[in-house]
């Protein structure tokens, strides 16, 4: 994806667009403010911001017939229309106006839900995927924690039966295999956080069914996940290489959740 240009769908309609990705501004205002006028509006912008000449070019449309138009239209890059876009009149420009402040004030804070915006428009499908993974598998293993101290068990014991089961090794030996100090799970990839969600939430249904430990149903749907891994793949589950899938910041899941609870936010850009 070229974050250069101008991507169409941020509209309701057509928006006249170059090979290059500019598009045309009097397409962009008229979108931007609902309405007509666009010619006007731009008019008195460049009269007032004499410098928005600098930003845009000059471009003959096509028109519907395939005739070149004799008038030529004004288009313009992101750069250049994120500049006109707060300078436009009426709730168009105060609307841009008040969600760039909050923006700032945001990144300004540190949130870390901003994140998410990035992501979500990675071309990169796993990786998004990935990050979901990761959050469904965090909310897993809490609620494995909360369990194991309702019943009295180590946590440390009860998540490490699941390394156990799965590698054959704890978690200690696979964070030294990895070459990681941090939890393996920040470095697997969609399908390695899926098998542990699943352990997880199979291990602490048995244990509330059967009223045993939980420390041995994890472990036991552990061993069950290798064997059916093992069965499919032909080869047991192996260790995720840090080098390969790189890692996931926790916090990039939690701003998938964020994102998904908070709903996308209309923006012209």
């Amino acid at each position: 994806m070229n974050t250069n240009h101008i991507d169409q769908n941020w509209f309701n309609r057509n928006v006249r667009q170059t090979e290059d990705g500019k598009a045309s501004v009097l397409d962009l205002i008229k979108q931007a403010t609902s309405g007509r006028g666009e010619r006007r509006i731009w008019a008195d912008l460049k009269i007032k911001h004499p410098e928005l000449e600098g930003l845009v070019a000059s471009v003959r449309f096509s028109d519907a017939c395939g005739h070149i138009q004799k008038t030529p239209t004004p288009v313009v890059d992101v750069e250049g229309w994120l500049q006109i876009l707060p300078l436009l009149p009426g709730a168009a420009g105060k609307k841009f106006r008040k969600q760039t402040a909050e923006l700032i004030v945001r990144i300004w804070k540190g949130d870390a839900d901003l994140g998410l915006a990035i992501m979500l428009r990675d071309i990169n499908k796993d990786r998004a995927e990935r990050a979901k993974n990761r959050l469904r598998c965090r909310d897993i293993n809490n609620l494995v924690t909360e369990t194991s101290y309702e019943i009295n068990e180590r946590p440390d014991l009860v998540h490490n039966a699941r390394y156990q089961g799965l590698y054959l090794m704890n978690a200690k030996t696979v964070r030294t295999k990895m070459g990681i100090n941090e939890s393996p799970l920040n470095y697997m990839d969609a399908s390695d956080l899926a098998m542990h969600e699943v352990i997880g939430h199979i291990g602490v249904k048995a244990q509330q069914a059967h009223g045993g430990k939980l420390q041995d149903e994890i472990h036991s749907a552990a061993r069950n996940m290798r064997n059916v891994f093992e069965g499919q793949v032909g080869s047991p589950p192996e260790l995720p290489d840090p080098t390969k899938v790189g890692y996931m910041d926790p916090d990039d899941a939690r701003a998938i959740n964020a994102y998904a609870n908070a709903g996308q936010t209309e923006m012209f850009f």
